[in-house]
């Protein structure tokens, strides 16, 4: 059973992960405006989406799941924090969720060796 929690896990951190980067790297209005207001430019806003797309594939392949997942979690980390930073104490407050998530993934994805 935890090994199907932790599955599903990774797909869900997975297809945030997806959606966040690439409404960024689309430009889409309302990311651009938003990180607009804290004075990230459009620049920075692709190269945001460049690498939670590539954290995403880093997350997909076991082998290279924990620094994926410590991308991933850097990044919903920033989005997060401009959030509460903007006073949007909801999103802020919502956006925690993929953040632990991937936050879990990183975690659960560690192998700890044997004692012998």
């Amino acid at each position: 059973m935890r090994r199907f929690l932790h599955q599903l896990n990774v797909v869900l951190v997975c297809a945030t992960a997806f959606a966040f980067g690439a409404r960024r790297v689309m430009l889409e209005p309302d990311e651009v405006y938003f990180f607009a207001h804290v004075g990230m430019g459009d620049a920075i806003v692709v190269i945001m989406g460049i690498a939670q797309l590539a954290a995403m594939g880093l997350v997909i392949v076991p082998r290279t799941r924990v620094p994926g997942a410590l991308v991933t979690t850097a990044l919903f980390a920033v989005t997060t924090g401009i959030y509460l930073y903007t006073d949007r104490i909801v999103y802020g407050l919502v956006s925690c969720i993929p953040l632990l998530m991937a936050g879990w993934v990183a975690h659960e994805s560690v192998e700890v060796p044997e004692e012998t």
